[in-house]
């Protein structure tokens, strides 16, 4: 067997590949890193031939990337994708989603729930997605939206060092954040891409567990060493705050991730209904804990080389 993963270097790709190298599954790596172009139609089209199936990880994910950069990458580069499994008649594709389609909606999203994407990363996933279902005929898929990954990548590497730097948290925490760990998270991909009753479905992955947002935060601090409560802020002087803050990303050459827009994504109901992946077989195995403790001395090993 056979099977092409796109993004094949990134933090779930690198993951999945090694899933599937267990299964002694040959796996061919497109990433770029190592130079594949996912705006390469014939080298698509050349690396998908006689592949058992193709899983679709490639993306731009950064909120601030411009509209030209996030369509290029997400949307043409998925109906390359689309197209170069049509050409060889790839039996099937598992394309990696996000539940950003659903923006700020509250109360418990379902994969039936209206897709309404407020950010143009949110806006390009939600469209790559149309395609991929537009391409049934000629490429059975399965869809998984996917929960926000907890995991040591960049993103999370800044949100730690917020922490440590004692910067308080915007509003009250209340709000409900149901995430998925990255080793869950490719442990779904390979089990859904092999079950063939979900073929031509989307689904939502995510952890069980849904705790408040507040409570993540004080699980960073009480594993990075810190006792008090985390501080917090009014979402009016958390806007001024991150304006500030805003300057002083900028300055040191970072992204800003504490932005209007992700401060409005901060806040947002986090909470989805997993009856779906349930009954195909599927859970979480890590906790939010166990999944922040791993992330946070990962991040802390790589800062140590």
């Amino acid at each position: 067997m056979k099977i092409l993963v796109t993004g094949s270097n990134g933090l779930v790709g690198s993951e999945v590949a090694k899933l599937l190298r267990q299964k002694n599954i040959e796996v061919i790596e497109y990433a770029i890193q190592n130079k594949d172009d996912i705006s390469d139609e014939e080298k698509l089209k050349k690396k998908t031939s006689r592949c058992d199936a193709v899983i679709h990880l490639a993306a731009i994910l950064d909120e601030n990337a411009s509209h030209e950069t996030l369509w290029k990458t997400n949307v043409d580069g998925t109906k390359n994708v689309l197209e170069a499994c049509a050409a060889n008649r790839v039996p099937r594709l598992l394309f990696a989603s996000t539940v950003g389609v659903y923006g700020s909606q509250s109360g418990s999203k379902t994969e039936e729930t209206p897709v309404q994407p407020e950010t143009e990363y949110e806006k390009s996933k939600t469209e790559a997605e149309k395609l991929v279902v537009s391409y049934q005929e000629l490429v059975p898929y399965t869809i998984l939206r996917s929960a926000l990954v907890i995991g040591p990548n960049t993103y999370w590497q800044q949100i730690v060092s917020i922490v440590k730097k004692n910067i308080p948290l915007i509003g009250t925490g209340a709000n409900t954040w149901q995430t998925i760990y990255y080793k869950d998270l490719a442990n779904a991909i390979v089990f859904f891409l092999f079950l063939d009753t979900a073929e031509n479905e989307t689904i939502l992955v995510a952890s069980e567990e849904k705790p408040r947002l507040i409570e993540i935060v004080e699980t960073l601090r009480s594993q990075l060493g810190l006792q008090n409560p985390a501080p917090t802020v009014s979402e009016f002087v958390g806007k001024i705050m991150a304006t500030l803050l805003g300057i002083w990303f900028a300055i040191q050459g970072k992204p800003n991730i504490l932005s209007e827009s992700h401060i409005k994504r901060l806040l947002r109901e986090r909470n989805y209904d997993l009856t779906k992946a349930h009954a195909y077989g599927w859970k979480a195995k890590y906790t939010y804990q166990k999944a922040l403790k791993e992330s946070i001395q990962a991040i802390q090993t790589d800062a140590k080389e």
